[in-house]
């Protein structure tokens, strides 16, 4: 069978924090018009963590895609063999699901 892979991009540019801003360490984003990427089966997400001090995390990071129809993903806790999101550095991370068709959204948090 044949499997197809998507990009999307989410900006999402602000904190997960307890501390800062309104408090939120999940949030929902809609992403950037469609991109296609190669005919197999991943999503490719990418995480670029911010470079103002304090930037960083060693929390349990995990994400949710929502796709056409009501489809969604399980959560996926984002980790490789890498230190992931450390201040400055861009992280990596493919998942592979169900095809969800057009992505609506990510869900992205932490605990």
């Amino acid at each position: 069978y044949q499997r197809r892979v998507r990009g999307w991009n989410f900006g999402i540019n602000r904190w997960l924090s307890k501390d800062e801003d309104d408090a939120l360490i999940q949030v929902e984003v809609a992403p950037s018009p469609e991109v296609v990427v190669s005919d197999s089966c991943v999503y490719k997400i990418t995480v670029i963590t911010g470079d103002r001090p304090g930037a960083g995390t060693n929390a349990n990071v995990t994400a949710t895609l929502f796709g056409e129809g009501g489809k969604k993903s399980r959560e996926f806790k984002l980790d490789n063999a890498q230190d992931n999101f450390e201040r400055c550095k861009k992280d990596v991370f493919c998942v592979e699901t169900d095809d969800l068709g057009e992505l609506s959204k990510l869900r992205i948090g932490h605990d």
